[in-house]
């Protein structure tokens, strides 16, 4: 009950926000248009706004963990600390999605539809451990970001060693946003009123 409950909670989450940000240039035109924005600011609502979510789905998932065996209070801290790297990952990605989306009209389609497909490669509803090692669903795993950044969170609250492999993809995918929000951001964001 709490590998799957705190797992759909984090997929909501990221998935959410990375939705909400390929079109939320093209939500907010007439406010882009009427003047000087800091168009990092829409993405931050967007974030802030799925946090809010998060926040009312926090007492339910605290009960779930509570009724289930797997639970480990002393992995609250680490999971708190991977939370933040989420939220960070988050944010910096959904800067380079948002500036996707404006120039790509049907992004957020695509991106939906990628994010359904992702949904049965995450270990959300099923147990890492229960995949074969060296199996094609492990390789497709293993190369899927939403299943690092779910485990950040989810493997110290259920007892669960976080594998190292996690810490570097989650490590070059940190990097890798932060440059792709600065790059994007830096290179393309005057074009926004344009596009959209």
């Amino acid at each position: 009950m709490a590998h799957v409950g705190v797992s759909f909670v984090l997929f909501r989450l990221i998935v959410t926000v990375a939705n909400d940000c390929a079109s939320t240039y093209r939500v907010h035109a007439p406010y882009i248009n009427d003047g000087k924005v800091i168009y990092t600011d829409y993405v931050l609502s967007t974030l802030v706004k799925s946090l809010i979510l998060f926040l009312f789905a926090v007492p339910v998932l605290f009960v779930a963990l509570l009724m289930s065996e797997q639970f480990d209070p002393v992995g609250i801290p680490m999971a708190f600390a991977g939370l933040l790297i989420v939220i960070f990952n988050v944010y910096s990605w959904g800067v380079a999605i948002s500036i996707l989306g404006a120039k790509l009209p049907d992004f957020s389609e695509f991106l939906a539809n990628l994010t359904m497909m992702l949904f049965l490669l995450t270990p959300i509803v099923w147990y890492p451990s229960s995949v074969p090692e060296g199996s094609m669903q492990n390789l497709f795993m293993k190369a899927n970001p939403l299943h690092h950044l779910i485990a950040i969170v989810r493997d110290p609250l259920v007892d669960v060693a976080i594998e190292p492999l996690t810490w570097i993809y989650v490590a070059i995918m940190t990097v890798l946003g932060m440059f792709a929000a600065v790059f994007s951001y830096k290179n393309f964001s005057k074009r926004i009123p344009v596009w959209i």
